[in-house]
């Protein structure tokens, strides 16, 4: 279970900050299509719930979708700093666990 807990903390993590990358130019219409993913996402999840009856992959399906379209839609990805950052959050996070 803790395993999961942490996959929802990265991916959300990380769909959050490559999500600014919509925000920073203020591109109404891949935010929508980001947060419709993210609905899809939720749906898929629930469905994998009511199979496994694992409440963490309605948020995992979710997330992750959403990060892939953010990667693919923003320029954040290629930024070889920005790359520095989410690895040093998905570190942090381990490490938090850890403890």
């Amino acid at each position: 279970e803790l395993i999961l807990i942490t996959f929802i903390s990265v991916f959300n993590y990380a769909e959050l900050y490559y999500e600014v990358g919509l925000r920073l130019k203020l591109n109404y219409r891949k935010i929508f299509i980001n947060k419709l993913i993210g609905a899809i996402g939720y749906l898929i999840g629930f469905l994998i719930f009511l199979q496994t009856l694992t409440w963490h992959y309605i948020f995992i399906c979710a997330y992750l979708l959403q990060t892939v379209y953010c990667i693919f839609n923003t320029d954040l990805f290629h930024d070889h700093n920005s790359l520095l950052i989410a690895l040093r959050g998905f570190l942090s996070v381990l490490y938090r666990m850890r403890i």
